[in-house]
């Protein structure tokens, strides 16, 4: 399970750079302790991959990505 999380904290803060790899890290692990902490300890495993379908729902290109623009 650490991969899964390693490449939801990269996806969640944008494969652009590697400041967003870190904050989406950051985040998943402080989203991870608080429910840990508040909620029932089953919550724990679901909360990434939660957290990827906000995140791609809301902000496909990640919390710190860069919108790219192509012209074909």
């Amino acid at each position: 399970t650490l991969g899964l999380v390693a490449f939801v904290a990269a996806i969640v803060g944008g494969f652009n750079q590697v400041r967003g790899a870190i904050a989406g890290g950051l985040l998943l692990g402080v989203v991870d302790n608080f429910v840990a902490a508040y909620l029932s300890a089953q919550y724990r495993a679901a909360i990434p991959l939660f957290l990827l379908i906000a995140v791609i729902l809301l902000r496909p290109q990640g919390l710190l990505g860069r919108v790219e623009e192509r012209t074909v």
